[in-house]
Parts: C-alpha cells; structure tokens; sequence
C-alpha cells in the first residue's frame, strides 16, 4: 500500500504543478495574484502534518491527496507567476542592483552549432545575417562561461541558482545545431530562416518560445517538464515532443502537409483540430496544399498537446 500512496502522491503533485501554469496560459486564474502565494506556507507544514497523522488510519489516502494538493498547488503557483522558488534566493529580478554586465563577441568560419545552458533567468537568441555571433549577459555572481571555436559556441551558467539574463544572436546562414537546457527559465528562440539539422530544446520548470519563420528543422527534440512550450513552425520540420506536467502549443502554416501521432490518455490531452484534419487512432493527418511536410510525435503526462492554439504561438 506504501507503493501505491508513493504514486499518488507524486501523481497529484505533477498534476497541480502543471494544471496552474496551463489554468494561467488559458485565462482561468490570473496569475499575477499569485505572487504572494509563498505567503501561505504554512499549509504545506499543515498538510505534511495530516499526512503522517492519518499515515496509519483508513484516512492514509486522504492525508497523502491533501498534501499532494497543497504542496503542488504552492509549487505550481510559484512557478505560473514567475516567482520561482516562492521569491527566495537570487534567481527573481525583483532587485537588480547587484547585477554586473558582460559582453563577447566572435565570428564562425564555416557551420556552427551553439548550446546554450541556463539554469535560472532569461535567454533570447536570434537569428541574424553574417557570420558573427555575440552575447550580451547580465548575471549576479560569476559571468557565464564561454567556450568558442570557429565552428561551436557554448554558453554555460556557473552551478546554483543566481539569475543570469543572456541576449545571443547567431548567424542564420551557418547555424546547423541548436541546443538550449533551460531550468527554472523563460526563453525566445528565433531561428526565422535557418536550416538546422537538429534542434533540441529540454526545458524544466519554465517557459519557451520558439519562432521558425520559413526555417527547416530537420530533427526537432523537445522535452518539456513542468512548464510551457510555444513553437511557431513556418518549414519543413521532422520531431518529437514530450511533456510531463505542462502544455506544449504548436503553430504550423496553413498549406503544411500534416502528421501528427499523438496518443491521448488520462493525463494527456490533445487537441488538434481545423479544416481538412482527420483522424484515425493516435495519428492526426492533413494533405498539404503546396507548404512544408511537418511530422511530430508527442506524448506526454498530466500535460497538454494543443495544435494552433487560438491566441497564437
């Protein structure tokens, strides 16, 4: 029984950590009023305290939901108003004073791959002309590291949670491989009109964006953990998509030839649907008039997989 209270809990703890920040995107809570959710816990001890409580009653499974609950619930909100961690540490930008400043510069000889690692702040990267590439980080305690070589450029965030906010642009021409780790991060990824062979994208507890004008992706990978994906696709694109506890948003254009195989569950909802979209078992298809040719493969859990939302990408 211990095993089974065990998944339980963990499963209603995902569930709420995702259903907030998915409640937010959708209208259903503001999350802006939940800034001061960290005020409240105290009822995380309350519940933790019920659940030990109850742990040898017939009310075990109620003290294990309850805390599920509450605990989820907290961690959900903090991570849907942007106050990660509830506002504690140095990873809000509540007080920017002690922020320093760095920038670097460089230039690639040939085709490039650039793998970017955050572990709490912002990242924008855009596409540009030429073969320079540059950086621009705002950052408290030490500046990120940087790794450059004529066909590579790796930035990585020193270990711990100090907030770091880099501004990165790459030349479209010779971009081919993009790698982005974000955790406890938002990020804007614009790649319009690039051809890359891969992009792979792990996100954990945070939100991204990415825009593909009239780019190719050849291999996209995406793994999504508590937290929000927005992908405008506008070329051809080949992919797997994955969540556990968020909501992955994907836009196409609307003469793309469409595969999507997506197996819906309990805790996995898609919603796919539009003119000339049919369906049959897990797979979604569409003939195209004319446009790209974009295959994805999704799965996920206590997540959502929504094809051209109605607010856009």
């Amino acid at each position: 029984m211990r095993v089974h209270r065990f998944y339980l809990f963990w499963g209603i703890f995902f569930l709420m950590l995702g259903a907030i920040p998915l409640a937010d995107r959708l209208g259903w809570i503001d999350a802006g009023r939940l800034t001061e959710g960290w005020r409240l816990w105290p009822l995380a001890i309350v519940a933790i305290g019920v659940a030990i409580l109850f742990s040898r009653s017939r009310l075990a499974l109620v003290g294990v939901v309850a805390a599920a609950v509450v605990l989820g619930g907290l961690a959900g909100a903090g991570l849907a108003s942007g106050a990660w961690l509830f506002g504690f540490g140095d990873c809000t930008d509540a007080d920017r004073a002690d922020m320093r400043m760095d920038t670097r510069t460089g230039t690639f000889a040939g085709p490039a791959s650039v793998d970017l690692r955050l572990n709490c702040g912002t990242v924008a990267l855009s596409a540009t002309a030429g073969a320079d590439w540059g950086l621009e980080a705002a950052f408290r305690g030490d500046p990120p590291a940087v790794d450059a070589t004529g066909s590579s450029l790796r930035i990585e965030a020193p270990s711990g949670a100090k907030r770091q906010e880099w501004t990165v642009t790459a030349p479209r021409d010779l971009l081919r491989d993009l790698s982005v780790h974000a955790n406890a991060a938002t990020g804007t990824l614009d790649v319009s009109g690039s051809h890359l062979a891969m992009l792979d994208l792990e996100s954990n507890a945070g939100d991204l964006r990415v825009v593909a004008d009239a780019a190719a992706i050849d291999d996209l990978q995406v793994q999504l953990n508590a937290g929000h994906a927005r992908i405008a696709l506008g070329g051809a694109t080949d992919g797997s998509l994955g969540a556990n506890a968020g909501a992955i948003e994907v836009c196409v254009p609307p003469t793309a030839e469409l595969l999507i195989e997506a197996k819906e569950q309990l805790t996995f909802a898609v919603n796919v649907s539009g003119a000339g979209i049919t369906r049959s078992g897990s797979t979604w298809q569409r003939a195209g008039t004319g446009g790209p040719i974009i295959h994805l493969r999704v799965r996920g859990n206590a997540a959502s997989f929504t094809l051209d939302p109605a607010g856009g990408c």
